[in-house]
């Protein structure tokens, strides 16, 4: 039978396919085409298997399809989720709106906060103490009369969020009760959505819960009628599976991102490698990730302006894609945050766009028009535009020398901006490495998505990282992902106990086990076929920020505790109490494929023909490969260029490729690097972006640990600080965005 592995992108959904005789064939459709389909995976899916237009889609010949979505994260992103009232006790009605004292942008002159996600709000009489006791009875009649009033106005949607309600939970359920009495189709309560303590970031998950379901289940029941009863899975954002009708909006805002993970960790198993740097580069993002042997996973994270508690994997993004503008501004090279876009894209995509990392490619020769499918130009069957790429070149060489009287080569500035933007992406891993203590020297580098390979060897060499690992299916890597990952699902509670009370603790985990397992169990997957790991979340007292450790006894916790903390602080406080926040457990299952049979079968090992590309400051031959067609073990130098379906890989100067048998495609560097001089006479416009990046990179990391070792609020929340590098004559040099205290 057939199996589907697809990722619903914004601008491309990537569809894996597995044949009934075990091939895999990767495949792209754009996600949108008014007027040829209304939906990108289900025509994919017909294409594939032969379909006729108009045919019942052939159930029988499918064993499962497993899907991530971005239909989450758009509605999150536009704004266009579902109408929502949000129910709080009397007394809090703005405590959502007010947030905590965190502010996006310091040095903004005018800042602006993110629109609520709910539509209206109303404030129930009722309120339990911290000891479960009622200070305020629910005032039923009250509750009734607001819901049906909302429900008359034309609402469907609730969000139901008490003081004290994820520890004590009658008056939320009785709300609850009362809406779905009444007829609204989507109750979120927050003690089921998020029992966690904090009644902030508990009252945002609870209303983007409530906001994104409705959507979400559309998009599902759309696909559900669309393919006819298959068994259907979507993937969570914390790297599991869920049957389609236990997928939550709550879960789903990373569902893309969080298969490129699980496709890391699988693909990296078959090199050899378990310390890994995922390096996903797309057209307008990149998206970094840390891979040690286990999923990172963060829960508490800000997803287009909203705080979520839920568990989800710990990834990276910074605005450094294919499409990033390249501009001249404060006589230096920037580049981003802003993008082309799909349209008008790159100016080689020959509709008048703008100067991007994908124009400095081509000009420096790494792109080669006719090495690419003919689909750019209005008319969509046109080669990459060179001409339009060395105009908009021009335009800044003129630039550059009127402004700083610096007389740069064309190709000079293509290399200069992609060295800034390769910083950019460079202290993005930084921040999922570095920042927490792990030796990046000892990881590969693990590139996919259609830029990745293009900047792969660049972006190591920032790094300082000597190996990088291209897997198969490196273009369609987020969608390899979902066939390879399990059903999972994870149950939380709160304790705020200390790490010795064990009683407490294991009957937190009893109620946790119980709750993970019977929702896996209700997917279908049995509790004898299921694993189950515990894991609390612990912190010195006084502090805030948490560190995960494995349950167990108390000297392997309170010794996994303390080592993490050192990982990441660089030391411990013996003998201060540690505090357990949360305990999780997560019960896994459902049969993941775990075999991967990729081999390669070409028999080439010479170059198909061979081009000048600009590399290192020179012009140099660089020969073309085809992926496919090499042969296992070949070995190649750089400069070359490897082409294959959905990518291009660059292998740089001073690299050497080689290709396994299972398909795998190894960079590891082979000569040291060569640091050029840089002339001192005057400022360079490359070299002034570089190093304001390397400085602010120091000054972050320094606000990042004092931020996360603080007692203060007014240093946890408010960023009441500043971090900063001088010079030795006292001038300020790069100041972290926290508090302008050094400007006194």
């Amino acid at each position: 039978m057939f199996e589907f592995w697809i990722d619903r992108g914004g601008t491309f959904t990537d569809i894996v396919a597995k044949h009934p005789n075990g091939k895999l064939t990767s495949h792209k459709y754009l996600s949108e085409a008014p007027g040829i389909y209304s939906d990108a995976a289900v025509h994919a899916m017909r294409a594939i298997m032969g379909v006729e237009d108009g045919a019942p889609f052939p159930a029988k010949q499918v064993a499962a399809i497993k899907m991530g979505t971005t239909v989450a994260t758009n509605a999150l992103l536009e704004r266009k989720g579902e109408p929502t009232l949000l129910l709080i006790t009397k007394g809090f009605r703005d405590a959502l709106l007010i947030g905590q004292q965190h502010r996006a942008d310091l040095f903004a002159l005018k800042p602006e906060r993110p629109a609520p996600l709910y539509t209206q709000v109303e404030e129930i009489c009722e309120r339990m103490a911290v000891d479960g006791t009622v200070v305020t009875p629910f005032d039923e009649n009250a509750c009734k009369q607001v819901l049906q009033q909302a429900y008359d106005a034309g609402l469907r949607s609730v969000a139901v969020v008490f003081v004290h309600g994820y520890r004590f939970p009658d008056h939320e359920a009785r709300a609850g009760a009362l809406a779905r009495a009444i007829g609204f189709g989507q109750v979120s309560l927050s003690h089921k959505v998020s029992p966690l303590m904090k009644l902030v970031p508990r009252g945002d998950t609870t209303v983007a819960d409530a906001y994104l379901s409705p959507t979400l289940r559309r998009y599902v029941r759309q696909i559900e009628s669309a393919v006819a009863g298959t068994k259907l899975y979507f993937m969570q954002s914390n790297g599991g599976l869920a049957a389609a009708h236990a997928f939550e909006g709550k879960d789903a805002v990373l569902s893309g991102p969080a298969g490129g993970i699980v496709g890391v960790a699988k693909t990296g198993a078959r090199a050899g490698a378990t310390k890994l740097i995922g390096f996903d580069m797309g057209g307008t993002s990149t998206d970094v990730s840390h891979y040690a042997g286990d999923y990172e996973r963060v829960s508490d994270s800000v997803v287009a302006g909203v705080r979520m508690t839920v568990p989800m994997m710990d990834i990276h993004t910074v605005a450094a894609g294919g499409g990033s503008i390249c501009r001249i501004a404060d006589g230096r090279f920037q580049v981003g945050p802003e993008s082309a876009g799909a349209y008008p894209g790159p100016a080689a995509y020959g509709r008048g766009g703008p100067i991007t990392v994908t124009d400095c490619n081509v000009m420096l020769g790494k792109l080669q028009p006719d090495l690419f499918p003919k689909v750019f130009g209005e008319d969509g069957r046109s080669a990459l535009d060179t001409k339009a790429t060395k105009a908009g070149f021009e335009a800044l060489q003129n630039q550059l020398k009127s402004e700083t009287g610096a007389d740069y080569s064309l190709e000079a500035i293509a290399e200069g901006f992609l060295t800034v933007a390769v910083e950019h992406m460079a202290r993005a891993i930084k921040r999922v490495s570095v920042e927490r203590g792990h030796d990046i020297k000892k990881y590969a580098l693990l590139t996919f998505g259609g830029a990745g390979g293009q900047h792969a060897c660049m972006v190591a060499d920032a790094l300082g990282i000597k190996h990088v690992i291209v897997p198969p299916f490196s273009g369609v890597l987020s969608a390899l992902g979902m066939g390879l990952a399990d059903q999972s699902t994870i149950a939380e509670q709160a304790l705020e106990c200390v790490l010795e009370d064990h009683t407490s603790i294991a009957e937190a985990a009893d109620i946790v086990t119980a709750r993970a397992q019977t929702s896996l169990l209700d997917q279908g997957v049995e509790v004898a076929e299921q694993s189950l790991g515990l894991t609390l979340r612990c912190k010195y007292k006084g502090t805030d920020t948490t560190l995960s450790i494995a349950f167990g006894t108390l000297p392997d916790m309170t010794a996994s505790f303390e080592a993490a903390h050192k990982v990441q602080y660089g030391f411990t406080e013996p003998g201060h109490t540690i505090i357990v926040e949360a305990i999780e457990a997560e019960a896994k299952g459902g049969g993941a494929t775990e075999a991967l049979d990729i081999f390669a079968t070409g028999t080439a090992e010479a170059p198909t023909q061979n081009r000048a590309v600009f590399m290192g400051g020179n012009s140099k031959n660089a020969n073309i490969y085809q992926r496919e067609q090499l042969s296992p073990g070949t070995q190649i130098d750089g400069p070359a260029i490897i082409l294959e379906n959905g990518g291009t890989t660059v292998v740089e100067p001073g690299w050497q490729a080689s290709l396994s048998a299972n398909d795998t495609l190894t960079m590891t560097r082979v000569a040291a690097i060569s640091r050029a001089d840089v002339a001192a006479d005057r400022p360079d416009p490359i070299m002034l972006e570089i190093f304001n990046n390397l400085f602010m990179s120091v000054a972050e990391e320094m606000g990042a640990v004092l931020a996360k070792t603080a007692h203060s609020v007014n240093v946890k929340e408010r960023l009441d600080f500043s971090c900063a590098v001088f010079d030795s004559d006292g001038h300020l040099i790069a100041n972290a965005p926290h508090m302008p205290v050094h400007l006194g």
